[in-house]
């Protein structure tokens, strides 16, 4: 398992994502409220599993992103 991996939490961002949609698209999508999402880092060692289970609550699905499209979700 990579050291750091990055997480988008929503079913409709995830649904996007899986349309092959870009993360500025999901990103457009998010500031017109259109959809909702989060996302979490996960760092081995420094994140504990419970971040990611609280993080995790009521979203209903998720997908794995590049560092990239985690910053692009963030900016």
């Amino acid at each position: 398992m990579a050291k750091v991996q990055y997480i988008l939490f929503g079913e409709e961002a995830v649904s996007m994502a899986e349309k092959n949609a870009t993360a500025t698209e999901i990103r457009e999508a998010y500031e017109s409220g259109d959809i909702l999402y989060d996302t979490l880092k996960f760092e081995k060692g420094v994140t504990e599993v419970a971040d990611v289970l609280s993080a995790f609550m009521g979203w209903y699905d998720y997908a794995f992103v590049s560092e990239e499209e985690y910053n692009i979700l963030n900016f």
